[in-house]
């Protein structure tokens, strides 16, 4: 089948949601698929290559930073693919359209769908979804909220990674089809290895991933073991001050690409991952240290509940001192720590293999093209 897949972000650019496309497009691609990627431009990154067994096409837009982009720089990809996406339905003929989030990139597939007549998908990865991020994007969703609803109800289906998505996907566009369909992670990345007493937490730094919550959780006592943030973004400055003024050494290693070996040794050499989100979708980094053997804290109520299931400890959101009990209770008790990890790994690699989540998109992509839906 030919896919023409659409994402704004795609490695080095971007978090959890680039990662989720690359790994699809690599299954696909494995599977006989020819699928060809379109996403934003980005210095020092070629205009057009082959990954993997599949093409990634980068499209002229301004952006300024590998891990955040603006609306504004969004609005440029917007602008430019427009036109990019037409050239590409007209030259590369595919079957389906797979967008991913349905702001930006589902807006482009609906207008292309328009015109060529092939169908189109959209994942929902979170931000693109009205009421799931509180601190970015409000404006845009309630200027673009009958677009917004448009382009998702004309969708052959909307794929949702977690039930919490669904259902404000379901809320703000009840007549939408859609699908769960959890991420996806290439299960054998990483080996096991030595533990350290070590702590760390990888994301995005944004307000709502919490990791002020951890900081202020060992600000009042040296806990004697190493933590590590990893990831940059708009609210780094304000958590490195927080951090100096705590008790607990904490240290910042900025952005790690995806894929990196550096990435890969920080989670294999660590025995806790924190990550204390306020609301996510399905987050990579969770698989992440799922599959590396990392004992779990993060929020209850959240996507990331949805991931990990009853293999971490789930405390509130907001709520430094459970994040210290949790802490306290996998540091002094060595058999609690080493079980949690062990069933994360085994729930991780049962659930969450490329090769099994990619047969469902793929079922999906064939009832589609079959059914040809095509935007009203």
């Amino acid at each position: 089948m030919r896919i023409l897949m659409m994402c704004y972000e795609f490695p080095p650019l971007g978090g959890g949601a680039g990662r989720v496309v690359n790994g699809l497009c690599r299954q696909l691609a494995r599977s006989g698929d020819e699928v060809t990627v379109m996403t934003m431009r980005y210095r020092g990154l070629p205009p057009d290559n082959k990954l993997d067994g599949f093409h990634v096409r980068r499209i002229p837009c301004v952006r300024l930073k590998k891990y955040y982009c603006t609306i504004p720089e969004v609005a440029t990809y917007l602008a430019s693919g427009f036109i990019f996406a037409m050239r590409l339905v007209r030259s590369y003929k595919p079957d389906i359209i797979h967008a991913h989030f349905i702001f930006p990139d589902g807006l482009i597939a609906r207008v292309a769908s328009f015109y060529s007549r092939v169908p189109y998908l959209i994942t929902a990865h979170g931000t693109d979804v009205p009421d799931y991020n509180p601190h970015r994007a409000r404006s845009m969703h309630r200027l673009m909220s009958f677009i917004w609803r448009k382009t998702a109800q004309s969708a052959g289906n909307v794929i949702c990674p977690s039930l919490g998505i669904r259902r404000l996907v379901k809320l703000h566009a009840p007549d939408a089809r859609t699908r769960v369909i959890p991420n996806g992670y290439e299960i054998n990345r990483f080996r096991r290895s030595h533990k350290k007493n070590k702590i760390i937490a990888v994301s995005r730094l944004l307000e709502r991933k919490g990791i002020q919550y951890l900081i202020q959780a060992v600000a009042d006592t040296d806990i004697h073991w190493e933590i590590v943030i990893a990831g940059d973004g708009p609210y780094m400055e304000e958590l490195q001050q927080m951090a100096k003024a705590a008790k607990s050494k904490i240290h910042f290693v900025g952005w790690l690409e995806n894929g990196s070996d550096k990435l890969k040794s920080l989670y294999e050499s660590s025995s806790i991952f924190v990550f204390p989100s306020e609301a996510e979708n399905f987050p990579i980094c969770l698989l992440e240290a799922m599959l590396s053997r990392n004992a779990i804290i993060t929020t209850q109520g959240t996507g990331c509940e949805e991931v990990v299931g009853s293999t971490a400890l789930l405390v509130p959101s907001k709520d430094p001192r459970a994040i210290r009990e949790a802490l306290d209770e996998l540091m002094k008790n060595d058999e609690l720590r080493i079980r949690l990890a062990e069933l994360a790994h085994t729930r991780a690699r049962k659930l969450f293999d490329w090769s099994m989540v990619a047969k469902k998109y793929q079922y999906l992509y064939r009832k589609c093209a079959y059914e040809r839906r095509v935007p009203i």
